[in-house]
């Protein structure tokens, strides 16, 4: 009986062929190339005892290289397999992850290169670290230093790394918006779209967020920033972000909106931010959701730079967006999510939504790349194999087209590429889904509308205890069958991802638990041990893979539940 091979990403065709079986290992393989496969498509075939690897390149070899080791993986001493035929190729050409580094957490050097590796063994390509103040620019220390931050030296050596594993590590800085680690230092806080910060935190309104566009002081030092990590790294692409800019026009730049429109004003600051790019030579890229709700600002970009088209649920206006761009003619990626973050566990229905719906609507719709993103808001309290569950099959949705998903074993697959063991991937994916139903009957208890972008136990450990829980989350019985979901289901299976796979579920486990106590109003004080020892493996897991920066901030959201009263 052949070994279950589990193959990710799963090739577009494998046929078993008659012959004598062989065994897969000490083989060598003999390589040819054909100039008329497409980029990054092989051809692996055995037959009359001779392993052949075929492509039209050494990108394309190296893919089957990759596929062969996992089948060898899969083979014990004694394993026979029967003569086999492959013929792979990808669904997109770009085939990328994004890590949130500038939410807490940042990877040490040595987990950097782990994650480098593993994207490439799983045939990505594209690898961004998403930057607002996370890399040591010269002369920034007071708002860089505490965040660990990485240094331009180190941006390079990963560049080196990551381009000898035939992965572009990209140049990423965010140029407009999510500025407020910036914008809280007084030295920086007169660049924002609100100046008197103080004031502003004084008066009850939100802290500051974005750079003033029409400030001409921004620009240069943005640009700089940019220009110092485009001489340590030699991506073809350059992301400068600009998303999420939800409060310009509400300050300085107000008269500048109502004369120009927010979508002009954005679309040339982006402009001016894409000059120094071209310049050198490489090609901008641009998160495309302020010009899709302001269309006029589509016109003021370079024809060259790439829209970046993140959604993150499994219902959305990617169809729509897509018709968009045919419109323009712009170029853009598509950006799916992991669903991870604002979270413990992972949001089963979302990630595969969003990914499939990427996947019907980013090829067909002229999309040249996918993108898969992984943030870290509030902390960046989810761990790692959750997100990287999310990011592989990502990967691999990127490689294998839609129909990805309707392969036998595809959890299985994911879970032995990705967590090291085959039983985890169904175990993760079934857990990451108990409170479906729940969330999508709830309403968002802070902000109202649907409950998005985050589980619903994450959620409701954000609001205060007060005796009387808001009616618009699920009420106490409601809650009371989701914590006996989460506490009849078992740990995970063995592996060397067990201890944060387990605290993930000792998270939502003990979420719930708070969520069902101050709706029967007990005391919340009997759940501070509790916290405080989730903060301890948090911040024991966190040390293993990350740097010091953030983890304090991290522990915090934890010491604050234990901490807080019962009125």
């Amino acid at each position: 009986m052949q070994p279950e091979l589990l193959l990710w990403p799963s090739p577009q065709r494998l046929r078993w062929l008659n012959g004598p079986a062989f065994s897969p290992h000490g083989v060598q393989a003999e390589a040819s190339v054909r100039p008329t496969l497409s980029v990054d498509a092989y051809e692996l075939h055995w037959e009359d005892g001779r392993l052949h690897y075929c492509a039209r390149d050494q990108r394309g070899l190296d893919n089957a290289h990759a596929t062969w080791l996992q089948i060898c993986e899969r083979c014990g001493p004694n394993d026979l397999l029967d003569p086999l035929d492959i013929l792979d190729a990808p669904w997109f050409t770009l085939r990328g992850v994004m890590l949130d580094i500038s939410r807490c957490r940042i990877p040490t050097r040595e987990e950097l290169r782990r994650i480098v590796a593993a994207v490439a063994a799983l045939k990505g390509n594209h690898l961004q670290l998403y930057v607002e103040h996370s890399v040591a620019y010269p002369g920034h220390d007071a708002v860089t230093g505490p965040a660990s931050a990485m240094s331009l030296e180190e941006l390079a050596e990963l560049s080196a790394y990551a381009g000898g594993l035939g992965v572009e590590l990209a140049v990423h800085q965010n140029c407009l918006g999510h500025a407020e680690r910036w914008l809280a230092h007084p030295a920086y806080a007169h660049l924002g779209e609100f100046g008197d910060v103080a004031a502003r935190l004084a008066a009850g309104e939100p802290g500051p967020f974005s750079f003033c566009p029409v400030d001409p002081r921004c620009l240069p030092l943005v640009n700089s920033w940019v220009a110092a990590q485009i001489a340590a790294v030699p991506s073809r692409h350059v992301h400068l972000g600009g998303d999420e800019t939800v409060d310009i026009g509400l300050g300085r730049s107000r008269s500048a909106v109502q004369q120009r429109g927010l979508g002009k004003l954005w679309g040339d600051y982006m402009a001016r931010c894409c000059a120094p790019v071209l310049a050198a030579g490489r090609i901008p890229l641009v998160w495309a959701d302020m010009a899709l709700e302001h269309p006029q600002a589509f016109a003021a970009l370079p024809a060259e730079a790439i829209a970046l088209a993140w959604h993150y649920e499994a219902e959305g206006p990617m169809a729509r967006w897509a018709q968009t761009f045919a419109e323009l003619g712009r170029p853009w990626w598509v950006c799916p999510g992991t669903s991870a973050w604002r979270s413990w566990v992972g949001r089963g229905d979302a990630r595969r939504g969003s990914i499939g719906a990427a996947l019907r609507h980013g090829l067909p719709g002229g999309a040249s790349g996918m993108l898969v993103t992984d943030w870290g808001d509030l902390g960046h309290r989810q761990p790692w194999p959750v997100s990287w569950y999310g990011l592989a099959e990502g990967l691999g949705a990127a490689w294998a087209g839609p129909s990805y998903a309707d392969q036998p074993a595809v959890d299985r697959a994911l879970g032995l590429r990705a967590l090291g063991c085959a039983a985890a991937g169904p175990w993760l994916d079934q857990l990451s889904r108990l409170e479906v139903s729940l969330r999508r009957e709830s309403q968002h208890p802070l902000r109202g509308g649907p409950l998005i972008n985050a589980s619903l136990p994450f959620v409701d450990t954000l609001l205060p205890w007060p005796r009387s829980a808001p009616e618009c989350l699920p009420d106490l019985g409601a809650w009371e069958d989701l914590l006996q979901a989460y506490e009849s289901y078992p740990t995970a299976p063995a592996g060397h991802l067990a201890d944060e796979l387990n605290h993930g579920l000792a998270a939502v486990r003990l979420a719930c638990t708070r969520a069902v106590a101050r709706r029967r109003g007990s005391s919340a004080q009997a759940l501070a041990p509790s916290w405080l020892q989730l903060s301890a493996q948090h911040a024991a897991q966190w040390q293993r893979r990350c740097r010091p920066g953030g983890l304090a901030e991290s522990c915090g959201f934890y010491q604050r539940l234990a901490a807080e009263g019962d009125s």
